[in-house]
């Protein structure tokens, strides 16, 4: 075998990708996967590298717009991601919920955590501010309605 050739090349890269997510350099990551998925010709490492992408863009974000929200309101409507991974809605709940208390948007952090329960049992007046305006139908996106719709009914499960 030449030096520098592999007899699973594909499998090295998709194994170099995730070593770069898990050392939390998400840019070389993201550019390994893109590499990856441009090359291979195996449906499996395409699914796998597809949602290290989107584990990637998630362990990623420091900051949560409405079109950030849409985006994973969008990718946890799918009912194939869902079954799939399981875990993946958790992660990304965790996530957003870390950026939100980043931002001081504690209510909707509380939301997303525990839901209705714990405003209610710790009533703050900017929380329910807070949440006066997500339930505001010109102000809210799909993910707050949701959101709003989700939490009213239990907590989140962990």
């Amino acid at each position: 075998m030449v030096e520098g050739e592999s007899e699973h090349p594909d499998f090295w890269l998709l194994a170099r990708g995730v070593l770069e997510l898990l050392a939390g350099d998400y840019f070389f990551a993201q550019e390994t996967f893109a590499s990856l998925a441009g090359r291979t010709e195996s449906d499996t490492i395409r699914q796998q590298v597809a949602i290290l992408a989107d584990v990637g863009e998630v362990l990623a974000l420091s900051r949560v717009t409405d079109s950030v929200e849409l985006h994973y309101y969008e990718l946890l409507s799918d009912a194939g991601l869902r079954t799939r991974y399981p875990a993946f809605r958790t992660l990304v709940n965790d996530k957003l919920e870390l950026v939100y208390r980043k931002s001081g948007r504690t209510a909707k952090a509380d939301l997303l955590r525990y839901g209705f329960d714990a405003i209610r049992k710790n009533p703050s007046i900017d929380a329910l501010r807070a949440l006066d305006r997500m339930a505001d139908p010109l102000n809210r996106n799909r993910f707050d309605r949701a959101l709003l719709a989700d939490r009213g009914r239990s907590p989140r499960p962990r």
